[in-house]
């Protein structure tokens, strides 16, 4: 009979640590395709809602932003009053590139790992470090396509991507993009595949091997929680922009970024594990551990509050918004996934936990969908005084018109952000006669 150990070091052996990284990037992208492509079948305009456009006009002719988030180009064409009253916004629809670029880096990592299993014998253990090259070489290609200038392999796509990394870490001090909030939520269900990836480097480094973690002594061991908490600091400064803000007015930032940084004990706490002695009880019995599991608590029922909470919340209660654009049914079931899943989430902070992550890549893929809609929702909503013309009217009208209003109304209230940086503002092809 096979022990524990046993099944976990078969398992290894057969879906080693850095193709179980390159299955879940995969299935983010998957993901976000299909975000993109359910927000578009039910009538949101995700690309106008998330600022994707690729043209902004003003004084000084139309510029092209480059968007934040790995998304196709819209048309390379002046808006129309009818592309723009679209819910597609004009052009191809959004979701069809990001698919064929899944498609894409699926079909490498997944002929990758066809190679190793066929390599080792279907994962003989006695095999595996002998061909560990293969997973090495399947990311060093994956990440030199990244980068590479060509333009194959949808590199509107790939460079997008690329904006949205540099524009998450080095954030505008004016203010945020509502798709770069999206796109760094996203970042923080996927905070132990990060430190997935540093694992798996040490593994592929002369001296490692794929059935083990490496050992970390020193200073050393507290670099897998600092990266895994990266993208929580990323959403944190973010929170601290959007209130440190001349035009807001609310403390709900200073509220939504407790939230996040509420998250760094429970990182650390249970990255203090490791250096507990051998000898010494961890579960139950050593005070990290307690400290460790109020510090969960606070963070998992926090987030959850923080969620359903009117201030900020994409599922909030029926019973607090009255504009539905789902059916009812998709609410309440969300609320009691995102509540289990969050406490999965939050029970097990190390690394390299397969079926946790991607439960938290599922969560996420969900709560994008109610995002999305929450903030079609209150652009909707009559806080300002909107441009004169039809939709003025629209939005003045009964409240029972609500859904109709929120699929209708397409332009952003939002406050413009000023920007002088040449990656996020650049002169393009003048729309019209110069």
């Amino acid at each position: 009979m096979k022990s524990d150990f046993d099944d976990e070091l078969s398992f290894s052996a057969a879906f080693p640590l850095p193709f179980r990284v390159l299955f879940l990037v995969a299935l983010g992208i998957l993901g976000w395709a299909a975000n993109l492509h359910g927000l578009h079948l039910w009538g949101i305009d995700a690309a106008g809602v998330l600022d994707l456009s690729p043209y902004e006009t003003g004084s000084g002719g139309a510029y092209r932003l480059t968007s934040p988030l790995p998304t196709a180009e819209r048309r390379k064409a002046a808006p129309s009053s009818s592309s723009s009253s679209s819910p597609s916004g004009g052009g191809a629809p959004h979701h069809l590139p990001v698919y064929r670029l899944a498609g894409w880096f699926a079909g490498w990592a997944g002929g990758a790992w066809a190679l190793y299993a066929y390599a080792t014998g279907a994962g003989a253990v006695d095999a595996v470090d002998a061909y560990k090259f293969v997973p090495g070489v399947a990311a060093l290609v994956a990440l030199t396509a990244l980068a590479c200038p060509l333009r194959v392999l949808h590199k509107a796509q790939r460079d997008k991507f690329l904006t949205a990394i540099h524009r998450c870490v080095f954030p505008s001090p004016h203010g945020v993009y509502f798709s770069d909030v999206v796109f760094a939520d996203i970042l923080t269900s996927f905070a132990k595949v990060l430190g997935d990836v540093w694992l798996s480097v040490y593994m592929l480094l002369p001296g490692g091997s794929l059935l083990a973690q490496p050992a970390q002594d020193g200073l050393t061991r507290w670099v897998l929680p600092t990266i895994m908490s990266l993208p929580y600091a990323i959403r944190l400064r973010q929170c601290l922009v959007e209130y440190n803000s001349p035009s807001n007015t609310s403390r709900r930032p200073l509220y939504n970024a407790l939230k996040y940084a509420s998250s760094f004990p429970v990182i650390f706490l249970s990255a203090a594990q490791r250096i507990v002695a051998a000898d010494e009880a961890w579960h139950g019995e050593h005070h990290l551990f307690r400290l460790w599991l109020l510090a969960a608590a606070v963070n998992s029922l926090y987030s959850f509050w923080w969620d359903r909470s009117g201030a900020a919340s994409p599922d909030v209660s029926v019973r607090l918004r009255p504009t539905l654009l789902y059916p009812l049914a998709v609410y309440p079931l969300a609320i009691l996934v995102d509540l289990i899943l969050r406490l999965t989430w939050s029970a097990s902070w190390r690394p390299d936990h397969l079926w946790i992550e991607l439960a938290e890549v599922v969560r996420r893929w969900m709560w994008v969908f109610l995002r999305v809609e929450w903030e079609t929702v209150k652009e909707a909503r009559p806080t300002r005084s909107p441009p004169p013309g039809p939709r003025s009217a629209g939005l003045a009208a009964d409240p029972s018109e609500g859904e109709a209003i929120a699929l209708e109304c397409r332009e952003s209230y939002r406050d413009p952000i000023f920007e002088t940086d040449e990656f996020e503002a650049v002169p393009s092809e003048r729309i019209g006669p110069k």
